[in-house]
């Protein structure tokens, strides 16, 4: 059964007073930081750092980290539905929803449309990590659309709406419109540039017909590269609809690895790979996505100016490692390397970001350091299958 606001209540009803400040006082650290870097990449370290306690304060209320996260996910659901029913208890009309979703633009504007939604970002990792905590977190998304559809109805009930209006289904329809909404505003800068260079390449070719030999297949190009942005989008919407379970198989790392090298087009480039056989659990589509954008990470981003890019892929227990000859990742931004808009060479980007998803979403990580010589290395890490 899921950990309900109630039965946490409960546990801090059972201490002192000075004990359920120190108790709330970590899960609001471990909340906060769990929003901003992800479930998997806190550790109970960074929640004793944050919140000021010592081991023995911290194992005294939580056995593990599971405990923890658990206690995370209904308080963090108990905040979304207490602020919700705020908005959306009394909802009976236009203006009501336009409060509402006003309400929840600006909360998003504060945080420039980073970190996406509260209980979808945490929801996601936990997936299939966590069940007690996945459902928590499932619980409270119902509970929320429901909240939804009841003001829909009083809505349609006093003809506001048509008769004919189905609350369950526009309920459903909004909750699916702000979820892709936290996602696009997310990825809005990686499709607007790509936008605004194919419609140029376009409107120079209808102007100048002899150059339409040199701009169509530049035009073919980006119009890939946006492909391979929206199947990003995908990818990070299943990741973000955190109620789904990974399609998880055993899979043979290695000939994953290989198969995506030998499918992605070198340009020019050289590719090296020394692959040892190894078998993980995985989603093979998700890692197929996160081993691709890692190489073309490096394939674009990996060179030195005017050379073709260099790199190297080891794959060996559970470790794919991608090395190239580039400048490296500047050591200013090393922490933000797998930011939503930041990619190994400072440019915006989501492919990184769909990495370190793919590997807290299996369990495992992904890493960045610059090599002694020159170039990246990024490590994606994975839980090996015995």
């Amino acid at each position: 059964m899921p950990v309900s606001r109630a039965e946490n209540a409960q546990a801090v009803r059972r201490l002192t007073p000075r004990g359920a400040a120190t108790r709330a006082r970590i899960v609001a650290a471990a909340l906060e930081l769990m929003y901003v870097k992800g479930v998997n990449a806190t550790t109970l370290d960074d929640v004793r750092a944050a919140s000021n306690t010592s081991k023995s304060q911290l194992y005294n209320h939580f056995a593990d980290k599971e405990e923890l996260v658990r206690a995370v996910a209904a308080e963090r659901a108990a905040q979304v539905l207490e602020r919700e029913r705020g908005y959306l208890q009394r909802l009976k009309s236009f203006q009501g929803l336009v409060r509402w979703r006003t309400a929840l633009v600006q909360r998003n504007a504060l945080q420039n449309g980073a970190y996406g939604c509260a209980l979808g970002s945490m929801a996601s990792e936990l997936s299939d990590q966590d069940e007690q905590a996945r459902s928590t977190l499932a619980e409270a998304f119902a509970e929320w659309e429901g909240l939804l559809a009841a003001g829909l109805r009083r809505m349609r009930d006093s003809g506001v709406l048509r008769p004919e209006a189905d609350p369950d289904k526009l309920a459903t329809g909004l909750m699916a419109a702000l979820q892709g909404g936290y996602l696009l505003a997310e990825t809005a800068h990686d499709l607007r540039t790509p936008v605004a260079a194919l419609r140029a390449l376009a409107e120079t070719a209808l102007r100048n017909p002899t150059q339409r030999g040199d701009l169509l297949p530049r035009t073919v190009r980006l119009a890939a590269r946006m492909g391979s942005i929206i199947d990003g989008l995908l990818v990070r919407a299943r990741l973000a609809a955190g109620v789904e379970r990974l399609a998880a198989q055993p899979v043979w790392l290695d000939q994953l690895v290989a198969g995506v090298v030998e499918e992605t087009p070198a340009d020019g480039a050289s590719v090296t790979l020394t692959a040892a056989p190894c078998k993980v659990m995985a989603d093979a589509t998700l890692l197929q996505r996160a081993v691709g954008n890692l190489l073309d990470n490096a394939l674009r981003y990996g060179r030195q100016p005017d050379q073709p890019a260099i790199v190297h892929i080891t794959v060996a227990n559970g470790r794919v490692t991608v090395a190239d000859h580039g400048p490296g990742v500047d050591g200013e931004f090393m922490d933000e390397a797998f930011d939503r808009f930041r990619t190994g060479s400072g440019s915006s980007g989501l492919g990184l970001s769909i990495v370190r998803w793919v590997a807290t979403a299996h369990g495992g990580t992904l890493s960045v350091y610059n090599a002694e010589d020159a170039g990246a290395i990024f490590e994606l890490t994975l839980p090996v299958i015995p």
